[in-house]
Formats: structure tokens, C-alpha cells, sequence
């Protein structure tokens, strides 16, 4: 009965939690969102055994984008977790947002509790709604099935009913991952609890180093344990970054100025965030991006 109690308490705390966030969050209006289709699996190159070190048993909450890849990550992280780790999508795409209520709308209502004939309704669901009209990475019955496949996955390591829980309670905030005053109402609401980050690769998608140093900044303010970044390279996500010390410098320093900032802030990056001195032994100039590479993880403390 105690531990029940408690529980129910922890529900109560967490619920007032998102209330308390959604009234504090200004959201954007849709003239302001930029359009820009969803990725409802992710195309990150991340694998589960890259996220081991940092698994935990502690409550936590997963500052993310997009879609079923953050919900992923956030099952994978929190496995351990005897509570539901708190998603909280933040995202400037209007087709993001509506994909978000197309799936809250079906996790909600359905009461089926068998995952295959719940995931099987859901796919005939979303075909009905004719998500590949606005969707990157779904238009046919290929990417279903993997929709399909990656849903059954975590439901079949994690359970229907967590992964219903973490979706049905995902807040999904309609801003820039520039937007400092959001950030810093998150780590408010949130300010006694860890928090981890996955911006994916928006650093790297935006083409001028003043609106990427404002998305840096607005991670170091969340102050997580770990953020989890993505570059671009020739347009695809090859090399993933575990950042744990993450202030601005580390982060820029660790993924660098992408391929599409000019030749001018990329000689400005160079000078902010790296030695100009080749004698130096921190010399490190920011090159062009190459492109071709495979997939690659880098760590960083």
C-alpha cells in the first residue's frame, strides 16, 4: 500500500511537472514554425552499445527531436529506471507537431493491450492519414514495416504499457532549440532532476555560427549529464558525439562548423574556438567538411 501511495504521489508530482512547463513555454504559431518533413525513425547513426556507459537507474528527464528515434534513445537510457523518464520534444517543424498529435491521438484511445494487433492498428492508423504526404522517412510499405518493426522492438524490450506511458506524457514544445528562455524554463521545472540531451544534428543543419553558438548555449544551460550529436556530412548524419562536458566551447569544439557556415565564420569559428598558432600544440583549424565517411562515434569528457 506504501509503495502504491508513493507511486501515485510521483504521478501527481510529475503531471503538475508538465502542467507547470506548458504554461511557463511561450509556443510558437504555426506562421512561425519552419517547414521542414518529419523523421518519425531517425536517421542518426547511434547504436544501443554506444549508450551502455551511460544508463542509469536514477529518474531522468530526455530533451530531444522529431519523433520515434528520441523515444527510442529515452527507452534505451532509462532501462534501468524504475519510473518513466520524462520526454520533452522541442521542435520548430509544424509536420513534427502534427505527427505528434496523430500519435498521441492513437496511444490515448486505443485500449488494446496485445503490442502486435496495438502496433498493427497504429501502422493502418497512420496509412489512413496518409503520413507519407509529409513525412522524410515513411512514403512506403518498406519504411511501415520499419516503423512497424522498431515499434514491436521496444515493446518488446521495454513493455506496451511504459512505452504508451512515455509517449501519451511526451510534451512537445514548438520552438527553436535557440530559444534560450525555453531552455531555462525547462531546467527550472526540472531543477532537481538529470537531464539528457539530443539535438540531434541541428548544430550542424544551421548555416550561420551565431544562431549555432545560441543552440550550444541552450544546451550548456540544461546543464545535462550527456547530450547526444549528430554531424551532417554531404547532407546524411555519419559520426555521432557523447558530449558530457557540455559548455559552449566543448560543444563547438567537438563537432565543429559544419559544412554549410561561409568561409568568413569559418575563419571567425577558427578564431573563437581554436588556436590560430600552427606552433601551438592546440592548433586544430576548422577544415571543410569531408564527405564520404562512414559512420563514426566520438566520446567526449
Amino acid at each position: 500500500m506504501q509503495s502504491k501511495l508513493q507511486t501515485t504521489d510521483q504521478i501527481e508530482e510529475n503531471q503538475k511537472k508538465r502542467v507547470q512547463l506548458l504554461s511557463k513555454v511561450k509556443q510558437l504559431p504555426t506562421q512561425e514554425l519552419n517547414e521542414c518533413f518529419a523523421f518519425w525513425l531517425g536517421n542518426d547513426p547511434i547504436k544501443e552499445k554506444d549508450l551502455e556507459p551511460y544508463k542509469t537507474d536514477k529518474p531522468f528527464v530526455f530533451v530531444g527531436t522529431s519523433i520515434f528515434g528520441a523515444i527510442a534513445l529515452a527507452c534505451d537510457l532509462g532501462e534501468k529506471v524504475n519510473s518513466v523518464p520524462q520526454v520533452i520534444i522541442v521542435d520548430l517543424s509544424p509536420q513534427v507537431a502534427d505527427c505528434w498529435t496523430l500519435i498521441k491521438t492513437y496511444f490515448a484511445s486505443d485500449s488494446e493491450t496485445n503490442p502486435t494487433s496495438f502496433v498493427d492498428g497504429f501502422i493502418d492508423f497512420l496509412k489512413k492519414k496518409n503520413i507519407n504526404q509529409f513525412s522524410m522517412d515513411i512514403y512506403d510499405d518498406e519504411s511501415f514495416q520499419q516503423l512497424h518493426d522498431l515499434l514491436m522492438n521496444l515493446m518488446k524490450k521495454y513493455g506496451l504499457t511504459r512505452v504508451k506511458e512515455m509517449i501519451n506524457d511526451a510534451i512537445i514544445l514548438k520552438q527553436s532549440w535557440a530559444h534560450k528562455e525555453t531552455f531555462q524554463q525547462i531546467r527550472e521545472v526540472y531543477a532537481d532532476t538529470n537531464i539528457y540531451a539530443y539535438p540531434s544534428n541541428i548544430i550542424h543543419s544551421i548555416r550561420d555560427l551565431k544562431t549555432q553558438k545560441d543552440v550550444a548555449q541552450c544546451i550548456e544551460i540544461l546543464r545535462p549529464v550527456l547530450s547526444i550529436q549528430t554531424n551532417l556530412d554531404n547532407g546524411e548524419p555519419t559520426k555521432s558525439h557523447l558530449i558530457e562536458n557540455n559548455t559552449v566551447l566543448s560543444i563547438m569544439r567537438a563537432l565543429g562548423p559544419g559544412i554549410f557556415v561561409n568561409d568568413e565564420e569559418r575563419v571567425q569559428f577558427n578564431n573563437e574556438f581554436y588556436t590560430t598558432d600552427p606552433s601551438s600544440f592546440f592548433y586544430q583549424p576548422a577544415k571543410k567538411q569531408e564527405t564520404g565517411h562512414s559512420p563514426q562515434l566520438s566520446a567526449q569528457n
